[in-house]
């Protein structure tokens, strides 16, 4: 089942800025309100650290800078409740799954309004999706088994899949799930290419806030829909910069330039921001895991016995405590606890550290745009080196690293990378990491039995038995020793003191709900 196995993405975000870089300064204007004209109180202002990668389209908008914008104009036809993975309704107020787990009907929420003012009934469901399969953009995947689609009403949408997905529910309230699109804009910006080019640097959705003005380099203005259908946005604007280092984003908050750092900052800095009354810092349970990846293709991991001892000698736990100090904690489960109950797939232990039972160089990369990866390597070498092996680090670029894939035996013998799931639930998790044909599954990781399990998981129809499958192929993977968690970090937002209103969701990470926050 295609579809599955691509499920989830890594916090990878080097290759994007580049193709970001290459577009140059774009001005697409989407409005008649200009950058400048929401430089007051009554605006929200952001940084980002990098360009939105390759535009804003949302059937092809896949990468983590940027989610901010596409979940503030678009909207799924599911959400998730704030601060838990729980579904919830959004443009679709209910829903029912036949009992064979192929037929998903939606009832639709009445009275929505496009930012272009036409109203959404189910034709523009159907159009949409419709569209993102056409389009073949990065998270397509999550319509692939999609069979039919069929509008009995205007305010109730059937989609009949080719074989159950586990996660197709969670598909529709992800953050990368498919969006709705206006289909008068769909008609009138088609121009042959399915609205790509116009929908790259315009937007036309029902959410809180409609897009202004957009340059990739920035800013980015978003301003408050009259018409959406639900509580009206507390601010009246939101103005997104594009400010690569911290440090000047930092100095930017205190002089009040920013309101807002989603991301980024180190943790040895917050007790000195906490300790000024002008700045709080917020921390938020997310899903964001740093994970070790060890060869299994090429001496000397291809030997589990030799895989576990790495881990026991590498001090992983203790250097993860020191780098992420309080704002993270220690993985223990195979699964992140937001997606799977801890209960059911505890992290096996490697057992007490050893001597190390090869002399072979040991190469662990790591991503060069991730500090605290780096950090992680080098206490790591440190343990590692304390037990006898011959470890030297290299920071690899997130494109050299996702090219391990294609051949992993030209790749490192250990890799240190950092992974985010596109939705709730553990097949997000589970399927693109370590199922062989998994998208995430960067060194080679293959064990048929487990992807037997995952396949039969993915597959279940009851949501309980569903579980339980997935809760042994976790206990499975953790046993290979061959990608191994290391911490579940929390996402800590810097902001100014007087700004309130912070709504935040596990899976929606490096960001807050815009339409909440308001400056006191």
């Amino acid at each position: 089942m295609g579809g599955r196995r691509r499920v989830g993405k890594a916090r990878a975000l080097a290759a994007p800025v580049l193709a970001a870089l290459a577009l140059g300064v774009t001005v697409a204007g989407c409005g008649d309100m200009s950058a400048g004209a929401v430089g007051s109180r009554a605006a929200i202002r952001v940084a980002y650290q990098d360009q939105i990668a390759g535009g804003i389209d949302p059937a092809t908008f896949y990468s983590v800078e940027g989610d901010s914008v596409i979940l503030s104009v678009y909207q799924t036809l599911l959400t998730y409740k704030p601060g838990t993975n729980k579904l919830a309704p959004s443009l679709a107020t209910s829903w029912s799954v036949s009992p064979d787990g192929k037929t998903y009907t939606f009832r639709l929420r009445k009275g929505v309004r496009f930012q272009d003012g036409t109203g959404f009934e189910s034709k523009a469901v159907k159009e949409s999706f419709e569209r993102e399969i056409a389009v073949k953009g990065g998270p397509s995947y999550m319509l692939e088994e999609v069979a039919r689609i069929l509008t009995p009403s205007p305010y109730k949408v059937v989609i009949q899949l080719k074989q159950p997905v586990a996660a197709f529910l969670n598909f529709n309230a992800s953050m990368y799930g498919p969006k709705i699109v206006s289909p008068k804009a769909l008609r009138e910006h088609g121009e042959g290419d399915e609205a790509k080019r116009w929908l790259s640097e315009h937007a036309d959705g029902t959410g809180p806030f409609e897009l202004v003005s957009y340059r990739p380099s920035g800013p980015i203005v978003l301003h408050r829909f009259a018409g959406y259908w639900g509580p009206k946005a507390r601010s009246e604007a939101v103005e997104i910069t594009v400010v690569p280092n911290i440090g000047d984003q930092m100095l930017q908050l205190r002089s009040g330039q920013l309101n807002l750092i989603a991301h980024g900052v180190e943790p040895q800095l917050l007790p000195g921001i906490e300790a000024d009354s002008a700045q709080q810092v917020l921390q938020f349970p997310a899903v964001v895991v740093p994970v070790l990846l060890l060869n299994p293709t090429k001496p000397p991991f291809d030997e589990r016995s030799v895989r576990e001892a790495f881990l026991a000698d590498s001090g992983a736990a203790e250097a993860a405590e020191q780098v992420y100090e309080s704002t993270a904690e220690p993985a223990t489960t195979v699964v992140p606890p937001q997606l799977m109950p801890a209960r059911l797939d505890p992290l096996p232990s490697p057992g007490p550290p050893r001597p190390a039972p090869t002399s072979q160089e040991i190469t662990l990369t790591y991503t060069n745009i991730e500090s605290d990866l780096r950090h992680l390597a080098e206490r790591m070498q440190e343990s590692l080196k304390s037990h006898g092996w011959n470890v030297t680090l290299r920071a690899d670029s997130v494109n050299t690293q996702f090219g391990y894939a294609s051949n992993p035996k030209a790749g490192p013998e250990a890799a240190l990378s950092t992974y985010n799931p596109d939705a709730a639930g553990p097949a997000t998790w589970l399927d693109p990491i370590y199922h062989t044909a998994g998208g995430l599954n960067l060194l080679g990781f293959s064990d048929k039995s487990l992807d037997r399990t995952l396949d039969e998981a993915g597959a279940t129809v009851d949501q309980k038995q569903s579980l339980l499958k997935y809760a042994a192929a976790a206990r499975e993977a953790g046993e290979q020793f061959a990608v191994i968690p290391i911490a579940v970090k929390n996402d800590v937002i810097v902001a100014g003191s007087n700004l309130t209103g912070f709504v935040h969701v596990p899976t929606y990470i490096w960001t807050v709900d815009y339409a909440d926050l308001e400056e006191k």
